[in-house]
């Protein structure tokens, strides 16, 4: 009886905003001005052009935050061991659109990172690195030129291309 109430208490007590940060679902519709209110909110402070991660989420999933594979999942199709790397929360969490994206782009920091102190950042790299790991960009001697795949906006990052889809609208002062 004391631990129910006490479980009750402590839920109590988190309030909505803790029960936010443990859900593993957003509550927002993840529309696509939506999705890219929150890249912009996580990408421009660290000076990662939030058109390019908006690339980076069509070509993952389209967008969708339920997208699944053997190996990753949510909008930006994280993997348990990145996400484990980059967030403290559990894996089931990459479901939450809005988590997701902060922990992509967290990863894009990371990313980005290692490029500017192995030789210099460019876009097309980050774009691989995103996709196939800094590890695996790095012993391709960070060439994207010769990276073959069927992803025709991947296609478009790999050649240069920062912002190859069509963003919504930002709303006036943003």
């Amino acid at each position: 009886m004391f631990r129910r109430l006490f479980i009750l208490i402590i839920l109590l007590a988190l309030g909505y905003a803790g029960y936010r940060y443990l859900r593993p679902y957003s509550s927002r519709p993840a529309t696509p001005e939506a999705i890219l209110e929150v890249i912009w909110e996580h990408a421009a402070p660290k000076k990662i052009d939030p058109n390019f991660v908006y690339a980076i989420a069509m070509a993952e999933s389209s967008l969708r935050p339920t997208a699944k594979t053997k190996v990753a999942r949510g909008i930006m199709q994280l993997t348990k061991p990145t996400w484990g790397d980059m967030s403290d929360l559990k894996y089931r969490h990459a479901w939450n659109w809005e988590h997701n994206i902060k922990v992509a782009v967290d990863y894009l920091q990371f990313c980005k990172e290692h490029l500017e102190r192995n030789g210099g950042l460019s876009y097309p790299v980050l774009a691989g690195c995103y996709r196939f790991g800094p590890t695996a960009m790095k012993r391709r001697g960070y060439r994207t030129q010769d990276i073959e795949t069927p992803n025709k906006i991947y296609k478009k990052l790999f050649a240069g291309e920062r912002a190859p889809v069509k963003t919504p609208k930002r709303p006036v002062g943003r």
